[in-house]
């Protein structure tokens, strides 16, 4: 009876070590994983910026094209000139993510004509306001 009671107690104990192996190997693959995921999380978050950054909404384009110049319209000015910095920046994203900088993207290639069209609509209104308050 021992010896039987002994051989169970030390398949229990075989079990016992296989299944610590197994949760050791389980943590190990949760903490990659989680590194995983705060990584996706940080590239996420840059690349958010990155969008928000580049994206000329239409509200914009009308507010520098249509509105008249005002204390609002120096709002949409601020915006504008945000833009115009971050396509033109070399570095605003954290450098360890790996994440080409605004000015070296197609998007910003692409957004640059119409930030500078925005640019020089916007200097022209402004320019005609003054001149008119001169008078």
């Amino acid at each position: 009876i021992l010896e039987r009671l002994e051989n169970i107690l030390l398949g229990f104990q075989s079990d016992l070590g296989g299944i610590s192996n197994e949760i050791k190997h389980l943590q190990s693959e949760s903490m990659l994983m989680s590194v995983k995921i705060k990584n996706r999380r940080a590239v996420e978050d840059e690349l958010k910026k990155l969008l928000q950054n580049m994206v000329v909404s239409d509200a914009l384009i009308v507010g520098i094209c249509q509105e008249k110049v005002s204390e609002r319209y120096l709002e949409y000015l601020r915006q504008l000139d945000e833009k115009i910095k971050f396509t033109r920046d070399q570095n605003p994203f954290n450098e360890s993510l790996n994440i080409p900088p605004p000015c070296e993207t197609a998007a910003a290639q692409d957004i640059e004509p119409q930030l500078e069209r925005l640019r020089l609509k916007a200097v022209a209104k402004v320019r005609a306001f003054l001149l008119e308050q001169c008078s």
